[in-house]
């Protein structure tokens, strides 16, 4: 889970002193359901009564802040919640207790903590932690820290591929002699729950088998990464496996365009692969992409043939499922993948580090 802090300067209460006795026993009885609830880390008071100081990076300690940060007081709560939503009602109870808005700003984690097992949690669903009408794939916090948990780790040659997401504007960065890379994340279970195509398909399925399979898709099993920056002004692979009518954002078909990039073949999105050979040349090739983000499930054992979850043939069939019947087909082998991938992932996590 994400850790958040819910805090407050003083300046922002404004509430009568007689009436602060009050204020701090309903902020005590918050606290304590915090703690009942499991999801309490540490919070408290500033310390007025200690002047503040800064420590310089040679050694020297000095009286005074940063000018933003002058008035340094308030109060800080550090909970542990499985989502942003959760964190916006902590926070408005805490907002009913202290008569004063709170901000509940999102912690990174430490960097060091790439490949804890305790943090893959392969049934998350990254919806989860999303504010509300946003994208899980630029917006869920979970699923940034998971996809540098599992990705920020050394390609095949051995080199280490650290993955940074200090910079808001980066989603996962990488910058070595390898080269620079900027990698998004994307979600590679197409439902087509609201595509128009497949809108007869979809009048005939109930809603929960719709968010059943869109439930699935969101967990770690069903994201990827790939290079996010945009090279001479063309699409990116996200967006050009989500515009090409032969793919039809089908993972299945763009692994195949990947497997024919390695053997210098044409496909659908050849020109969109060749814009990135940096990245491709990370992992030598299709056996070594394969196994780096463990999608062995959807390849032949020899890792000679993709295994397609709809029949295929060289892409003149068409990409979004025809009748129900298609469509069920395509709905079991895309679940089947994501709980076969996810149960790797799960072993990956639980090997010693």
């Amino acid at each position: 889970m994400t850790k958040y802090q819910i805090s407050f300067p003083r300046a922002a209460s404004g509430v009568p002193e007689e009436e602060l006795r009050a204020i701090s026993e309903a902020a005590h009885t918050v606290v304590q359901e915090a703690k009942d609830a499991g999801v309490w880390v540490f919070g408290g008071g500033i310390d007025e009564g200690i002047p503040p100081v800064m420590g310089d990076a040679d050694g020297n300690v000095r009286e005074g802040a940063y000018p933003q940060t002058a008035q340094f007081d308030g109060s800080i709560a550090v909970l542990e919640l499985p989502s942003y939503e959760a964190a916006l009602e902590w926070a408005a109870k805490i907002a009913a207790a202290c008569r004063s808005a709170q901000q509940p700003p999102v912690f990174q984690d430490d960097p060091a903590d790439v490949g804890d097992p305790r943090e893959i949690d392969v049934s998350f669903d990254f919806r989860s932690d999303t504010p509300a009408g946003k994208d899980p794939d630029r917006f869920s916090p979970a699923l940034r820290n998971t996809h540098r948990r599992l990705w920020g780790r050394p390609v095949p040659s051995g080199a280490p591929f650290d993955l940074d997401v200090s910079n808001p504007n980066r989603y996962l960065y990488h910058e070595s002699d390898l080269g620079r890379f900027f990698l998004s994340s994307d979600a590679i279970i197409r439902t087509f729950c609201r595509h128009p195509r497949a809108a007869s398909i979809m009048a005939k399925i109930p809603e929960a088998e719709q968010e059943a399979f869109s439930r699935q898709g969101y967990t770690i099993g069903g994201m990827m990464v790939f290079p996010g920056n945009r090279i001479n002004n063309k699409q990116t692979i996200n967006q050009r496996r989500g515009t090409h009518p032969s793919i039809a954002d089908r993972f299945d078909r763009t692994l195949e365009c990947i497997r024919r990039h390695y053997l210098r073949q044409a496909s659908p999105l050849a020109d969109t692969l060749e814009l990135y050979p940096e990245f491709f040349g990370l992992f030598g090739d299709f056996r070594g992409y394969v196994d780096f983000f463990m999608l062995q499930d959807l390849v032949t054992d020899d890792y000679a043939s993709v295994r397609f979850f709809l029949p295929f043939a060289d892409f003149t069939t068409r990409a979004i499922p025809k009748t129900l019947d298609e469509y069920q087909l395509y709905r079991q082998a895309s679940l089947e993948f994501v709980g076969a991938r996810n149960a790797r992932i799960a072993d990956f996590a639980a090997e010693p580090k």
